[in-house]
């Protein structure tokens, strides 16, 4: 799919009042640079952790922080940022949305990982404007961010999952004992989640009762949904998938652990894991790897782009999650298993830029 090339203006937002913020910000620093080696003009808008449009000067000390951190590293991106290619703000987030309506771009890139911008609120808005975007709709990115809902589709569709309980801050409140009495059916240990959060922000493993109730206390510090699971010792693997009605999958990713889990350190921090790519399976289990995670992409209706991850257990295929904006840069897993499939990042944003026309082009109710 080839981006048109009279069309290829493109804004790329990023920030937000996430937890997920500095990630979104590693992100976007990572697609404006590829978007740029590519040759497509590019420019991205920085919102802060309150959704106010901010300029150079947060942007730069934001960026500092991340390489204090280990995020980013010393001097990255430095020729980027002194290009012009992150844009003065506009006074206010209606002044925003005005220059999208202008016509200015053709394409808007939306980086914000989580809630607030991956779970389908900044897309409705985009839809609800006629403005083309980059990634899944409304439906599909609010659908896979809620890992319940994500877990009751692919379920129902002859998909495996582990065994999960699921409770509201609500349910929580009004009958603690109860709601361990349910998560204890599934047994210890067990992961307790934000049912609408990524990057692992949130989650703990309870081995046992007051594991459980410290861990839910947590996640509720997150969400007002909370979802317990089985613990599983099998390896998780990762998958990306990109494209609308014709999806393709990358070679598969098998993630290293250094933890319990895939924690926000294990992804992002400065001892960050290297995951094998593509993974070490047989290839009747990498073919039904691929094959899951496009049935997964399809029964959520995702377009554009995701990242779907699962256990194998046993030689069964689980599927545990699925990132309609999955990390970009890095040691992120998206960008990197389609360079090992064959398709460099210049060449990856070509194509989800082109997947965002295609959309755009076929819409079933185009304007007289």
């Amino acid at each position: 799919m080839e981006a048109n090339k009279t069309r290829r203006r493109v804004c790329v937002l990023f920030g937000g009042i996430s937890p997920e913020h500095d990630i979104s910000v590693k992100s976007a620093l990572y697609a404006l640079k590829s978007l740029r080696s590519a040759g497509i003009e590019s420019f991205g808008y920085y919102l802060d952790r309150n959704n106010h449009p901010a300029g150079t000067q947060e942007i730069l000390k934001r960026v500092d922080v991340l390489r204090e951190e280990g995020i980013l590293q010393p001097g990255s991106y430095d020729d980027l940022l002194k290009s012009g290619a992150v844009c003065s703000h506009p006074p206010d987030i209606g002044g925003l949305f005005s220059i999208l309506l202008s016509g200015r771009f053709d394409v808007v890139f939306p980086l914000f990982h989580g809630p607030g911008g991956e779970d389908g609120t900044i897309q409705g808005a985009l839809e609800f404007l006629g403005i083309p975007f980059v990634g899944c709709g409304t439906a599909g990115s609010a659908m896979a961010m809620d890992k319940v809902v994500t877990k009751m589709l692919c379920g129902a569709n002859g998909i495996d999952v582990l065994e999960w309980v699921s409770f509201t801050g609500f349910e929580w409140e009004r009958d603690g004992p109860g709601v361990v009495k349910r998560a204890e059916r599934i047994g210890y240990p067990c992961f307790v989640k934000p049912a609408r959060m990524g990057s692992s922000i949130g989650i703990s493993r309870a081995d046992d009762r007051d594991g459980l109730i410290s861990a839910v206390q947590k996640a509720l510090g997150y969400d007002r949904k909370v979802l317990c699971e089985r613990a599983t010792d099998a390896r998780e693997y990762s998958v990306a998938v990109i494209g609308n009605e014709r999806p393709e999958a990358s070679l598969a990713a098998e993630i290293s652990l250094w933890n319990d889990f895939y924690d926000y350190p294990a992804k992002y921090g400065p001892e960050a894991v290297d995951d094998i790519i593509p993974a070490s399976l047989n290839p009747e289990l990498t073919r039904a790897l691929r094959e899951t995670s496009l049935r997964a992409y399809g029964i959520l209706g995702l377009s554009g782009m995701a990242r779907v991850d699962s256990f194998i257990e046993k030689g069964r295929v689980y599927v545990n999650e699925v990132n309609t904006i999955p990390g970009l840069g890095g040691n992120s897993l998206f960008h990197r298993m389609w360079e090992k499939t064959g398709i460099p990042p210049s060449r990856l944003f070509e194509r989800l830029i082109g997947y965002a026309l295609e959309l755009t082009d076929s819409k079933p109710f185009p304007s007289k």
